[in-house]
């Protein structure tokens, strides 16, 4: 697959930041930041005193979920016989609340205060704005419930191992695991302690660890930290599977762990095509026997870190949905590498996205919550936010739909216009929405990519 930098599409101001950040350790940039601040002191000392009120006005809520069950939502810190260390591991899940439950959640995870000081350290913000920024961050509330009843239905609910991307944690695709929730899916995010969170902290073990970069050669860096990641999914897989088979736990019997999808946003996308082959948490630890995920999905995947022979390994359909940032050849060439590995087996597809007008971080919850602000810092597109969002989780909930469906799994069903226009992507390569431009897709025909790249934002 074949494209333009990854700066195709982008504006003016987006591609100047760019440079600039770049540059940043250059004499050029250097000289450049004191002319702008020599020349715009008088603004900026206006807006240093309007600052916190400036930052309370910019913060908006989080999406109500969009489906028909209420979300509950438990923390918790599971061994996930990785290393001699605790993981922090966020449930999302569909729930019934009662009256008297409010809703409303800490969205950082505990202790908020510095969850909140990491975010703002990997942000670069001065020391002078960091002080509202952390109070900002720990007052925002995930609409959803705390520790609620668990729904009842006459299927047992299939499960979405979450992986966040560099700099995440458990919280910070919360929309997208939330909204998934609604619609009938446990969303299991796992925290990963591999040095790719921002920052994260376990308080049974009092073990704590922040990011760390990745030497100057990097890529046996991230192949280890992929399979650190694969092992901590398949410890979460075991310890879902106790709670599934545990009389006293609210998931007994209740989850279907034949029923599995690996889902990821950036670094988390190449984590959920690692998982081609993950492990069934029901086989004795001496057999390890492999358990395929009934999907792939991957929000804006960073997909050059995957080793090839992973690559070749995926044997589930695959749904990517890029925004316009990483849709670049060394990023999307993989993806040509999964299709003519899935293409020959039967009754096998997979489609390749972009949401138009969209940056990689609308993913996350970040540009829901402070859209002026991450527009101005180009790290989010033109499209509504909260659009994007949803979007991005209705493309994940059609796919896996049909993906549950197609494979035998008829007590399943699926829904709406949604379902037509992904059967139509996936049979076609024509998208009937607006807002998406369809760059690959496979289907009984072959591997398509006719309609790759003639379109631009």
């Amino acid at each position: 697959l074949a494209t333009a930098s990854p700066m195709s599409g982008w504006n003016l101001w987006e591609k100047v930041l760019w440079a600039l950040g770049k540059s940043k350790h250059n004499l050029c940039f250097k000289i450049i930041f004191f002319v702008l601040i020599v020349l715009f002191s008088p603004l900026l000392l206006v807006f240093v005193l309007l600052l916190p009120c400036i930052l309370r006005w910019s913060v908006d809520r989080l999406p109500q979920p969009s489906g028909d069950h209420q979300v509950g939502t438990v923390e918790c810190e599971w061994n996930l016989d990785v290393a001699d260390v605790k993981n922090k591991v966020r449930l999302f899940y569909p729930a019934v609340a009662h009256e008297s439950e409010q809703q409303g959640v800490s969205w950082l995870p505990y202790p908020h205060d510095l969850y909140a000081s990491a975010y703002v350290s990997a942000g670069g913000l001065p020391t002078f704005v960091s002080r509202y920024f952390t109070s900002i961050l720990c007052s925002i509330k995930m609409p959803i419930f705390e520790n609620a009843s668990l729904a009842s239905t006459s299927v047992r609910f299939p499960v979405i191992l979450f992986s966040h991307g560099l700099y995440g944690c458990s919280t910070t695709y919360s929309a997208v695991c939330s909204d998934l929730a609604s619609h009938g899916f446990i969303v299991v995010a796992v925290e990963h302690k591999d040095g790719s969170a921002a920052f994260t902290h376990t308080s049974q073990d009092n073990h704590t660890m922040t990011y760390q970069p990745p030497p100057a050669e990097w890529v046996q860096f991230r192949h280890t930290q992929l399979a650190h990641r694969v092992d901590e999914f398949n410890g979460a897989l075991r310890r879902l599977s106790e709670l599934n088979y545990d009389p006293s736990s609210i998931f007994y019997d209740k989850i279907d762990l034949k029923l599995v999808a690996a889902v990821g946003h950036s670094f988390g996308g190449a984590t959920a095509v690692s998982c081609a082959r993950l492990v069934d948490p029901l086989s004795p630890v001496a057999e390890s026997t492999p358990l395929l995920p009934f999907a792939i999905v991957g929000f804006d995947p960073w997909l050059e870190p995957v080793p090839l022979q992973s690559l070749q390994r995926v044997r589930s359909p695959v749904l990517f949905v890029n925004t316009k940032s990483l849709t670049y050849p060394k990023n999307t060439n993989p993806v040509n590498v999964i299709f003519n590995a899935i293409v020959s087996i039967p009754n096998m597809f997979g489609l390749f996205v972009e949401i138009t007008e969209t940056r990689h971080q609308d993913q996350s919850d970040l540009p829901a919550l402070m859209y002026g602000m991450m527009r101005v810092l180009a790290l989010s597109g033109k499209r509504n936010p909260k659009e994007s969002l949803q979007i991005s989780s209705d493309l994940c909930r059609v796919f896996l739909l049909k993906s549950m469906v197609e494979n035998s799994h008829q007590q399943y069903e699926r829904e709406g216009l949604w379902d037509a226009a992904m059967d139509k992507m996936i049979e076609t390569g024509n998208a009937s929405v607006d807002s998406l431009l369809v760059h690959a897709w496979v289907s009984k025909g072959g591997v398509h990519e006719d309609r790759l790249f003639q379109n631009t934002e």
